[in-house]
């Protein structure tokens, strides 16, 4: 009897960890690093959510390879996403996230895992639409500020139990903030938009910043107004 109440209890937690799409997370309130983990694999975890090196905001809250501090040396360390069901990703979905770094000499990659986290690979489909996107090497180490980074993930469609990681790694010298992330997203890849003349606006995560210059209303296509816009990218 013990035994079946231990297999059931698992079974429940496990079940409560899977979250379905779409997701979002600033990481700014009190439980936003629910069912994230961060660990090293070899040398020292410094990942820590907080203030982080280059916010203004003090109520801006992000992920940082150790806050207001350089990251430690010879180290390979990870955050790690909770797990996805993009088993009924109906919608075409991009994820697509803010990172910022200056480092010396380190490197920077995103894995992901179908398997719960047992086996990770790079994550670099081919012949995807993306934005800022990693190469072999990793992502660029040497930011001018927060770089958006986003990709379709048509790639994982049907996989039930998807989990992705930031995965950060250090040398023999450290001369830098380290790495920092925020707004996390996995959400659908083109949307509705809503936006005065001038005003900035993003029609997809994967395209590029783009201003509303015209907007007109069509009121004769019954039964809702359609609206017509021209974009110009900034």
């Amino acid at each position: 009897m013990k035994k079946i109440l231990i297999i059931l209890l698992f079974c429940q937690l496990y079940t409560s960890a899977q979250i379905s799409l779409p997701y979002t997370n600033d990481f700014n309130h009190p439980n936003s690093d629910e069912d994230w983990i961060h660990y090293a694999i070899s040398g020292t975890d410094n990942w820590e959510r907080g203030f982080a090196s280059i916010s203004s905001n003090q109520s801006d809250f992000s992920w940082e390879t150790k806050l207001q501090d350089d990251p430690s040396t010879y180290s390979i360390m990870v955050l790690e996403s909770p797990s996805f069901d993009l088993t009924n990703a109906n919608l075409p979905y991009a994820l697509s996230f803010k990172y910022n770094a200056m480092i010396n000499l380190g490197s920077l990659h995103f894995e992901y895992s179908i398997d719960n986290g047992t086996n990770w690979e790079l994550f670099n489909p081919e012949n995807v639409p993306n934005k800022n996107w990693q190469t072999a090497s990793g992502f660029s180490l040497s930011t001018n500020g927060f770089t958006s980074s986003a990709i379709d993930l048509s790639s994982l469609n049907g996989y039930d139990n998807v989990k992705f990681r930031f995965k950060f790694r250090t040398y023999f010298y450290v001369n830098g903030y380290g790495c920092i992330i925020d707004d996390f997203s996995i959400g659908a890849e083109y949307y509705n938009i809503y936006a005065t003349t001038g005003e900035p606006i993003e029609i997809s995560p994967l395209s590029p910043p783009c201003s509303l210059i015209n907007f007109k209303l069509c009121t004769n296509i019954p039964p809702l107004p359609q609206a017509g816009s021209k974009i110009l990218p900034l």
